[in-house]
């Protein structure tokens, strides 16, 4: 008898929330996690994919569909007309900042570092950020990171505009200036595009749930360290404030904490018991090996992000830590967390990660990206078949990849998902 979509949906979810809390399911689920290879797989470029959002959702559709995954977990693709349209820093994307040759246009968006393309938050302004950090953020961070924000830096300070008994209305010559009114502007031309980006993203979420295809996480997160390293101070900064200025570096990260954990409650809502199908990403980077020590690890890195995957599951969310790097060393580490309540995903030695978190955390991970662009699919199943014997039949574990998938080989996708379904049975 044919199956129903909504109990395929309930199978799978199933067999995700059993690896999660370190039962065993019927198999191993299979979710790599994408970043191009989807709507490759079905002739789409990255340019194509960011300026058409309708196109992109259904060539992600199509490919989940084709290659039979367990659940919903595609690239980070952003709506290029957004940025364009706030005259973007932080990103390199095809279409603009990126060449359009043929080269160009299927080249995936890269971040760009505060310091590098535009100017990182000098040591002298942490006082500024931790006294007023929205003002400090509207006023000095936003003109940094979009050029057609720049006219924001002539705000009057927030605070300021409660003063005197008519209110603000002194303070409102500022905001009728025609450069404040363009920057305005380019934010509500931004917001427009966001809105069609996001209307496209949340109906492909809900058609992917009726065809049976849970979604693998429901927002996105990050770690207070990172807040503060990758889009403040930039990674030098960071590592220098460890050193110079280590108690202001602790009291931002202190400071933003409690806005991460909102932020990401806020993205999936709050449950009052453990809902494991409230699943939320939080890629970690510059906690990874080579940009600290464990020690200073320890001390700068892991005690708030602890703190967040702590708030994230006492409000009833499961928190998917994808690791970006190194992190074999660290791995004892973070592995302090409530029993069956964590995913982490693993880019560097799975082996290990699999023999020191598995009887605490569910670990994801498989191939290499270069495996999967230039090798064969006997090869792919060869890798496959080691990490399943690794595992040795416990439940707590999910087949994916080293790194977001990017390869235009569908073979080898299609030889790790069959014969993960096949051989990772139990």
């Amino acid at each position: 008898m044919t199956k129903t979509a909504e109990e395929k949906y309930n199978e799978r979810e199933k067999r995700i929330q059993d690896a999660i809390q370190l039962k065993k399911p019927d198999r191993i689920p299979i979710i790599p996690f994408d970043n191009g290879a989807y709507f490759k797989h079905c002739g789409l470029n990255f340019q194509e994919a960011m300026y058409h959002p309708k196109q992109y959702f259904g060539a992600v559709k199509k490919a989940i569909m084709d290659f039979d995954m367990d659940a919903v977990s595609s690239a980070v693709v952003m709506s290029g007309p957004t940025f364009d349209a706030l005259d973007w820093r932080q990103l390199k994307w095809p279409g603009a900042e990126v060449d359009s040759s043929n080269t160009g246009r299927d080249t995936v968006y890269q971040f760009i570092e505060p310091g590098q393309g535009y100017e990182a938050m000098p040591p002298e302004d942490y006082d500024w950020f931790l006294d007023d950090p929205t003002d400090y953020i509207i006023r000095r961070h936003w003109p940094r990171i979009a050029r057609s924000l720049k006219p924001l830096e002539n705000l009057p300070p927030i605070h300021d505009m409660v003063a005197y008994y008519v209110g603000f209305v002194p303070y409102l010559p500022a905001y009728g200036s025609s450069e404040i009114r363009g920057a305005l502007e380019s934010l509500m031309d931004a917001g427009k595009e966001a809105i069609k980006f996001y209307d496209a993203h949340y109906s492909f979420i809900g058609e992917m749930a009726e065809l049976g295809y849970p979604p693998l996480f429901r927002g996105i997160g990050i770690s207070p360290y990172d807040y503060i390293a990758d889009f403040l101070r930039g990674t030098q900064g960071s590592m220098v404030d460890m050193f110079r200025r280590p108690d202001k570096l602790k009291r931002a990260v202190e400071k933003v904490t409690p806005w991460v954990i909102q932020w990401c409650v806020n993205q999936v809502g709050a449950s009052k018991e453990l809902d494991y199908s409230k699943r939320l990403f939080i890629p970690i980077h510059k906690g990874a090996g080579g940009f600290m020590s464990n020690e200073q690890f320890k001390e700068f890195y892991w005690p708030s992000m602890l703190e967040v995957i702590n708030g994230l599951i006492n409000k009833g969310i499961v928190p998917y830590v994808y690791t970006e790097g190194i992190y074999t060393d660290r791995l004892p580490i973070i592995k302090d967390v409530p029993k069956g309540k964590v995913i982490y995903h693993i880019e560097s030695d799975i082996f290990k990660a699999i023999e020191t978190l598995m009887d605490t955390a569910c670990v994801e991970g498989g191939p290499s990206g270069p495996m999967l662009s230039i090798r064969t699919p006997q090869e792919v199943k060869d890798y496959c078949k080691k990490i399943i014997d690794a595992v040795g039949g416990r439940g707590g574990f999910m087949m994916g990849v080293e790194v977001p998938m990017i390869t235009d080989k569908s073979e080898n996708i299609k030889a790790m998902v069959d014969f993960t379904k096949e051989y990772g049975a139990y």
